[in-house]
């Protein structure tokens, strides 16, 4: 299991922790946001302690979990670009084959017509 911080609220930790455990089976849906994007900086930052290439997996999972996070509202899903929009392309490498830049910019570009679609009238 990968270690947190004491000082991370203690509900996002438990339910970064839950994403990670489940990331080893399937991606979920649907998640808190604040607890993907925990999840996702927990497995990143052990790749990149590690630079294993075991370790790469989990992440790339992680990330999944953040683009596909609930976003109820307009501020999540801005905090869910902001995240993504912080991400080293090293971190999108794996998320598929192919181009990690032409993968995170389409992935941008969804989320943003998804905070337009929510600003409409």
């Amino acid at each position: 299991m990968i270690s947190t911080s004491p000082t991370r609220d203690p509900r996002i930790t438990a339910g970064a922790q839950a994403i990670l455990q489940a990331c080893e089976r399937y991606v979920p849906a649907n998640a808190n946001m604040d607890a993907a994007i925990e999840a996702h900086r927990l497995a990143f930052e052990q790749f990149l302690k590690t630079r294993d290439e075991s370790d790469r997996q989990l992440p790339a999972f992680a990330i999944r979990v953040v683009i596909l996070a609930a976003t109820k509202t307009r501020e999540q899903a801005q905090r869910q670009v902001d995240y993504l929009t912080s991400l080293p392309i090293e971190a999108w490498e794996g998320l598929v084959s192919g181009d990690a830049a032409e993968v995170r910019e389409e992935t941008l570009a969804g989320c943003a017509r998804t905070i337009a679609l929510m600003t409409e009238p």
